[in-house]
């Protein structure tokens, strides 16, 4: 949900930083199993930020499918296509930094061809970091798309990450220099009114106080597994009747074919589903509920550090969440923001559940804690820090 605007708070900061800063978007974003969904909230771009939005052919599901027996290496490879067809219309022969953000593995592709062809300076980003989930039993097809990253990474002048951890493993996949990494944590958005929650934290004049309210906003997909909430509720229920009617938990994401098929099943009396809403909306609608919930659902994801844990936090929200052991769930435990368990031990999910519904002091007090500790994790900081990096490769 929060992918776009990550984006643009990245680019809204490099122009913070006396960047101009020119975008290259998909005009047309398609696709049967991920479904898109327009933002209607996004805010205005600056002077300095030109959005430029490219036409791609619309192949609806037959890119997913191609990608996923292995004939290409992104079902978003027809984009990459159109872009090469406009460059020289789209840079008019301007000298630049090349900025490559991944995912889509589409945008390193193109980042690594663009760098080819001018000789400019490169900065690839990794928000995230999927390789590594079939590293132990790489398939053909995945060997292919390794090494198309390790020629991009060593066409990179710099490599910014989102965490310690995928730089540890990319240096251990392609033994590439340590200072050739900027660590860009995931962070909340700071042009999002902290006046809007300051009122909320402690929830004055919240009219029933003895409802827990749970929100989980954000992607529906097997990656997050929601549903392991659904199941943690209904087990507490069967362990503390008296707690019915007392906990309601609010699911808010898109309508697509994992949500349709495979998580909508698992909602009931305590649980429902309130769509997509723009992420403007959402960031205003989040101080009202107790606590927030997100999820990881397998080992491979013990690099992420999800930009929900920051939404959550800028919006004064504990932390509810069903983790891998890694360095979102270490964060959480470090600063004592929240609650943490295994995504697969359920017991454990229901007994934290269970733990925030009956002491609501301990809410309260997890809120102050928060409001001491969010100041540092804006994500604008987090860019300021990488553009003077930036600024070196064009002195």
């Amino acid at each position: 949900m929060a992918r776009s605007r990550s984006r643009q708070i990245f680019a809204h900061g490099l122009a913070a930083q006396g960047f101009s800063v020119k975008v290259l978007s998909i005009a047309n974003p398609h696709g049967f199993f991920n479904k898109f969904m327009m933002d209607t909230s996004m805010p205005q771009d600056p002077p300095g930020v030109i959005v430029d939005r490219v036409h791609a052919p619309n192949w609806w599901a037959l890119g997913e499918v191609l990608a996923q027996v292995g004939l290409i290496p992104d079902a978003q490879i027809n984009w990459v296509r159109a872009v090469k067809l406009h460059w020289k219309e789209i840079l008019k022969d301007q000298k630049s930094i090349l900025f490559g953000v991944y995912p889509p593995f589409a945008d390193i592709l193109l980042a690594c061809w663009a760098k080819e062809s001018t000789g400019w300076p490169l900065v690839i980003d990794y928000r995230d970091e999927f390789l590594s989930a079939s590293e132990k039993h790489p398939s053909r097809q995945q060997r292919k798309l390794f090494a198309l990253e390790r020629s991009a990474l060593e066409a990179a002048d710099i490599i910014s990450v989102a965490s310690a951890t995928i730089k540890q493993r990319l240096q251990a996949r392609y033994g590439i220099a340590e200072e050739r990494f900027c660590i860009t944590y995931n962070g909340y958005d700071l042009e999002f009114d902290m006046s809007d929650v300051g009122g909320e934290l402690d929830h004055e004049g919240r009219s029933d106080d003895s409802v827990l309210n749970v929100v989980y906003a954000g992607a529906i997909s097997q990656h997050q597994r929601p549903e392991v909430l659904c199941e943690a509720y209904r087990f507490l229920m069967s362990k503390h009747p008296e707690l019915q009617g007392r906990i309601n938990i609010t699911f808010y994401g898109p309508d697509n074919y994992y949500y349709r098929h495979f998580f909508r099943r698992y909602l009931g009396q305590g649980m429902q589903y309130a769509g997509f809403l723009p992420y403007g909306k959402m960031q205003q609608l989040l101080p009202s509920f107790d606590v927030g919930f997100f999820s990881l659902a397998s080992d491979s994801y013990d690099y992420a550090m999800p930009r929900k844990l920051f939404d959550y936090m800028i919006a004064g929200l504990p932390i509810l969440a069903a983790l891998p052991d890694g360095e979102a769930s270490q964060l959480v435990r470090q600063l004592n923001i929240g609650k943490v368990s295994h995504y697969s031990d359920v017991d454990a999910l229901a007994d934290n559940l269970y733990r925030y519904a009956v002491d609501r002091n301990e809410i309260s007090k997890i809120r102050q804690k928060i409001r001491s500790v969010r100041d540092r994790y804006s994500l604008q900081k987090q860019v300021e820090a990488l553009s003077i990096r930036m600024k070196e490769l064009v002195r």
